[in-house]
């Protein structure tokens, strides 16, 4: 399974970025006791999120971090919400994301923010309420790059070229198409 370098490249940043953010909250602890990070993910079924959740590992042990999770929550946003409660409750100061739709963890997010926990989201934007960051790679690029990718490979002029767009309600999806275009 071979992951692009820019998807490694965006696990490496958000798996660092979560340990920054749970590092910032001041620790109730003592200083010899990991810092403990929640994940949530709707799914982990791809390369790229197969490839994450490793670099996750990777670096909470870098860190010293201690990972709580992953949680999958399927395409269930009520069970994500739930999932990032009990992340909070279980002494997460950081939990990481991936939210199933852009406004669906709207609850969550405000149950992290009453208990001063930093909410990171990873590959898709939040519509509704504040996280500590947004870490996704620029689907505008992707499209971009495929529609340059066609351009190249010297169709004879007057070609088509199909553009199968994904979900235009998705951020990421919308992105991509716009992008192509």
């Amino acid at each position: 399974m071979r992951v692009p370098n820019r998807l490694r490249r965006l696990g490496v940043l958000a798996a660092t970025m979560a340990v920054a953010a749970a590092v910032a909250v001041p620790a109730t602890a003592s200083s010899t006791t990991p810092t403990k990070i929640g994940v949530a993910l709707t799914y982990n079924n791809t390369a790229f999120w197969t490839a994450y959740i490793s670099y996750e590992k990777q670096y909470a042990h870098q860190y010293g971090a201690q990972l709580i999770g992953p949680l999958l929550a399927g395409t269930n946003a009520s069970l994500q919400n739930t999932q990032v409660e009990d992340l909070v409750n279980e002494g997460a100061k950081a939990v990481i994301v991936n939210p199933e739709t852009a406004t669906s963890l709207l609850p969550a997010i405000k149950y992290a923010a009453k208990h001063n926990v930093q909410l990171i989201s990873v590959d898709t934007i939040v519509g509704a309420g504040h996280v500590y960051m947004v870490v996704r790679a620029s689907n505008l690029i992707y499209g971009e790059d495929a529609c340059a990718y066609y351009a190249s490979q010297h169709y004879p002029a007057g070609s088509y070229v199909v553009d199968l767009e994904g979900d235009l309600t998705s951020s990421n999806g919308a992105d991509r198409t716009n992008g192509f275009n």
